[in-house]
């Protein structure tokens, strides 16, 4: 039967391979939360097979509570697990394969309101050129909907062709022509 000892040696196993401790503790939780659920489940604890797996995934499905992607953490730990014991030799092979992850929904971007990308904007008031250079990238996000990634990559491509003495500095605009410009 595998064990804790076997638990302890794939933590050792991720600690060895640079895993970050969170990251080898959630993997540890994942593993003794199928080990508590196996225990409870009454079925056999000598066959570690796709068929207990499958079930465990049923058993993370039905909890109405868990989210998805913390259904597809445990399930991720648990097929590292078992796939780190076929590789030991522990199991004669590797039923981890045929377990299905949930699959991901997609998320949704939030999109600010108009009143939310003026407020955005005003959001830095000091004059200095730095504050200046900080409303003026936020004004570029705001009126091309380019993602900050975008404009960062834009703002190093054209620093990037001008010599240094020639950098281009921000100016503040009077708040009447801004008006107008907006206005027209």
């Amino acid at each position: 039967m595998v064990g804790e000892e076997h638990v302890a040696a794939f933590l050792a196993a991720r600690e060895r391979r640079g895993d970050r401790p969170l990251t080898v503790w959630h993997a540890g939780h994942a593993v003794r939360g199928f080990y508590a659920w196996w225990r409870q489940s009454g079925l056999p604890l000598d066959r570690l097979d796709a068929g207990l797996l499958d079930g465990y995934r049923q058993h993370l499905y039905d909890q109405d509570e868990l989210a998805r992607s913390t259904q597809y953490v445990r399930l991720s730990a648990l097929r590292t697990f078992v796939h780190f014991l076929a590789t030991e030799g522990i199991l004669p092979s590797d039923p981890s394969e045929l377990v299905v992850l949930p699959k991901q929904p997609r998320s949704i971007y939030h999109v600010l309101s108009e009143r939310e990308l003026v407020q955005l904007c005003q959001a830095v008031r000091e004059r200095d050129s730095l504050a200046l250079r900080d409303r003026a990238f936020l004004e570029v996000l705001v009126a091309t909907a380019m993602r900050p990634s975008e404009a960062a990559h834009l703002l190093r491509d054209v620093q990037a062709h001008e010599p240094a003495e020639e950098r281009t500095r921000a100016r503040q605009q009077p708040d009447d022509e801004r008006a107008r410009r907006d206005a027209g």
